[in-house]
This record gives C-alpha cells, structure tokens and sequence, in this order.
C-alpha cells in the first residue's frame, strides 16, 4: 500500500527567495545532509 507524501513547497521558495521573511530560517535546513533519511539527491 502507498502511503500519501506531504511536499511542502512553500519551503522551497523561502530557499531561493532571499526576500523571503524565512529564507535565513530555511536556508540551513538545505544545506544539511539528511542521515538516515530515505531522502536522495
């Protein structure tokens, strides 16, 4: 059975924006290496 992904995208753009009000707060999470995460780049 597949189970549903939430993809939060509003993220993404706070990372690209440097406007954004967050974009200092999401840029790390970016930059750091996920462990143990099924994450691949």
């Amino acid at each position: 059975m597949k189970r549903p992904i939430f993809f939060d995208s509003w993220g993404w753009i706070a990372v690209v924006d440097r406007k954004d009000p967050y974009h200092e707060t999401a840029k790390p999470f970016y930059q750091e290496k996920p462990t143990g995460s099924h994450l691949k780049y």
